[in-house]
């Protein structure tokens, strides 16, 4: 039996997902059926943990309590975790108790942070600093795409020999949710008379470049080289969401730009199916979990191809040459104007290329790593 100890914290709301909640619950769901696996789930709020999870019998819950981070981070959860007679410790993100007596695997989804200028200099080198003495503790470090293991080892070269790409796992329920169009339900959250639009489905930092996309759907329906599409933004956040509202409103465009928050899973898949386009202007991404979505839905992509988008999205998608509004004009226009037999193209080569992220695949690779951990520790 191995008894994986997991920093569970990014469930923190009842029914809303964030992306790193998401990659969780889709990495742990395909083990909990495992005979030699348990999983003790550290969080602040047991209410929050995804039902199927909750009601696993492989799982146990341990409430940790309210406290400054780094001292959760470093003090509580490696006491928590021995006491719980956890043989690895798990952490979804670069963030791990460096303390801790057993083997520690991390992941990395992007460092954003320290590529971009998110934070302040002081801020950025002590992210660095102790991101650094993560994984120089770290016994196996998970990077989500090739492009995030290259970015990685560029700023800690220490950490080559102990990575292990894994791409972000889908979820076998979610995958027959996005490729059934047809379920007969209705949704919560309905694209119904929403007409053509484009979609984008994520938050809105600074570096998805929302407001980009929106000035530029903006100036392409006053050029009216897409006059009968919508904009459909799915996602947001707290504290960047509001300058995106005052934004659609600035340009006028309350009657044609749409924004949804906290969308439930069936009423997205709904989006993606119901969408003519899926598109980014997103200047980085770790992963792109959206564009898989969107493929493996049959909605055509547009995106910039760069970072890890080159090989998750790979020639499938319409691309935007630069990140400028006239480029991201220019290629909403070329997809409003794409004859079907051309979209049904780059839909089937995204169908094709969304069969590279299997659902499960990524799971049973890190049971595989959290086994071999447990064993080497007992040796």
């Amino acid at each position: 039996m191995t008894r994986v100890a997991v920093d569970a914290r990014e469930f923190s709301v009842p029914g809303r997902a964030t992306g790193i909640g998401r990659y969780l619950e889709n990495m742990l769901l395909p083990l909990v059926s495992e005979a030699d696996f348990e999983f003790v789930l550290f969080l602040h709020r047991p209410d929050a943990v995804p039902p199927p999870l909750r009601e696993a019998p492989a799982i146990r819950i341990d409430k940790l309590p309210v406290g400054p981070a780094r001292w959760v981070d470093q003090w509580v959860l490696p006491r928590r975790a021995a006491r719980a007679e956890c043989d690895v410790f798990f952490s979804p993100f670069y963030k791990g108790p460096i303390l801790t007596g057993m083997p520690l695997i991390v992941t990395v989804h992007d460092i954003t942070f320290l590529r971009l200028p998110l934070l302040s200099p002081v801020v950025r080198r002590l992210t660095r600093w102790y991101m650094g003495a993560v994984l120089r503790r770290a016994d196996r470090v998970v990077v989500v795409s090739k492009f995030t293991e290259r970015d990685l080892l560029d700023l800690f070269p220490g950490v080559s020999g102990k990575t292990s790409v894994l791409y972000s796992d889908m979820g076998e329920e979610w995958n027959r949710m996005l490729q059934n169009s047809e379920m007969g339900v209705k949704p919560k959250v309905s694209p119904e008379g929403l007409g053509r639009f484009f979609l984008y489905v994520g938050n809105f930092k600074r570096h998805k470049n929302v407001d980009l996309l929106v000035r530029a759907y903006a100036a392409a329906r006053r050029s009216r080289l897409i006059d009968d599409y919508t904009l459909v933004l799915v996602g947001g956040d707290d504290r960047n969401a509001p300058a995106i509202q005052a934004l659609v409103a600035e340009l006028g465009l309350l009657e044609c730009v749409h924004i949804f928050r906290d969308v439930d899973d069936y009423s997205l898949a709904c989006f993606y199916h119901a969408a003519q386009w899926f598109v980014t202007a997103s200047a980085y991404e770790g992963f792109g979990y959206p564009c898989v979505e969107a493929m493996v839905a049959g909605c055509p992509v547009i995106c910039h191809p760069a970072t890890s988008l080159i090989e998750v999205v790979g020639s499938a998608g319409l691309p935007i040459a630069a990140l400028n509004q006239q480029e991201v004009v220019a290629t909403l226009a070329e997809a409003a104007a794409m004859n079907p037999e051309e979209r049904t193209r780059l839909v089937e080569a995204g169908r094709r290329q969304a069969r590279l992220f299997k659902p499960g695949e990524s799971a049973r690779a890190l049971a595989g790593i959290c086994r071999t951990l447990h064993r080497g520790s007992n040796a």
